[in-house]
């Protein structure tokens, strides 16, 4: 398995099609040659819903979201759960933070991505 957030590890992505080398957490973007002392943007998405657990496609998408939380794709914001008696159903409010790596602002693309003029994204 790869290495923690920002670790260095290099290796098959279980997520995206190439290689992935900041741990477990998404690379969306460009990738750019990187340089010595120069890391990648850490960027995060707030997200927030609630989840009717009665609801399969409900359910499935909360096991999905707190999969990759456990899995340190995603990040905790606050979880509320909820019996709705009159529905006879468990109601959760979720706020979360999905996470990716960026390259750098005004950092230089690949050489492959300068020689065909196309991006080397995934």
């Amino acid at each position: 398995m790869l290495g923690e957030a920002g670790s260095m590890g290099m290796g098959p992505s279980p997520i995206s099609t190439g290689p992935r080398p900041w741990g477990k957490i998404p690379w969306r973007g460009p990738q750019w040659d990187r340089r010595e002392g120069e890391d990648p943007e850490l960027v995060y998405v707030a997200k927030i819903q609630i989840f009717n657990l009665s609801i399969p496609e409900d359910l499935k998408k909360y096991e999905q979201t707190t999969d990759k939380i456990a899995n340190g794709a995603y990040m905790m914001g606050r979880e509320e759960v909820a019996f709705d008696k009159d529905k006879g159903t468990w109601l959760v409010l979720l706020r979360w933070y999905e996470m990716y790596n960026e390259a750098p602002k005004g950092a230089p693309p690949r050489v492959e991505e300068k020689l065909n003029g196309k991006p080397d994204t995934w």
